[in-house]
C-alpha cells in the first residue's frame, strides 16, 4: 500500500517536470526502485544480523543485476495496475482537497529507505 503511494507521488512528480512527458510511469518506477531495493537490503541485514548469518560480498556486477532484475519485475508489476492505482490516489486527493508536494513524499521517503538500511547495516556483527 505505501509503495503504492510512492508510486502515485513519482508518477505525479514525473507529470510535473515534464521530463516525462511520454512515459510518466517510468519516473514512478525510477523513484520507486531504489526505495524497495533500501528496504530489501535492511531486511537481508536483519535477516543475517537474528539469524547469525554472515554476509557474503558479492562481485559489484551482482548488485547491478539485481538492480535490472528488479526494476523490470517492478515494470511487469505495475503494468497492469499503474491506472487503477492513478485513478484511486487521485479520487482520494481530489475528495481531500490539495495534498503534499509530490517531491516531500517521494525524497522523504527515500531518506528513510536509505536510513533504515544504514541502521540495519551498521548492526554488531557476530
Amino acid at each position: 500500500m505505501i509503495y503504492d503511494y510512492i508510486f502515485f507521488k513519482s508518477y505525479q512528480l514525473g507529470v510535473k517536470s515534464k521530463n516525462f512527458e511520454g512515459t510518466p510511469v517510468l519516473s514512478g518506477l525510477m523513484w520507486l526502485a531504489p526505495v524497495l531495493l533500501f528496504n530489501a537490503l535492511a531486511l537481508n541485514s536483519l535477516i543475517s544480523y537474528m539469524f547469525k548469518i554472515k554476509y557474503v560480498h558479492h562481485s559489484r556486477n551482482y548488485g547491478f543485476i539485481i538492480a535490472i532484475v528488479l526494476f523490470i519485475a517492478l515494470s511487469l508489476y505495475y503494468r497492469r495496475r499503474f491506472a487503477r492505482i492513478i485513478d484511486k490516489y487521485e479520487a482520494a486527493e481530489r475528495e481531500k482537497g490539495k495534498s503534499m508536494h509530490p517531491l516531500i513524499v517521494v525524497i522523504s521517503s527515500f531518506i528513510i529507505s536509505l536510513c533504515i538500511m544504514f541502521a540495519a547495516a551498521s548492526l554488531p556483527k557476530s
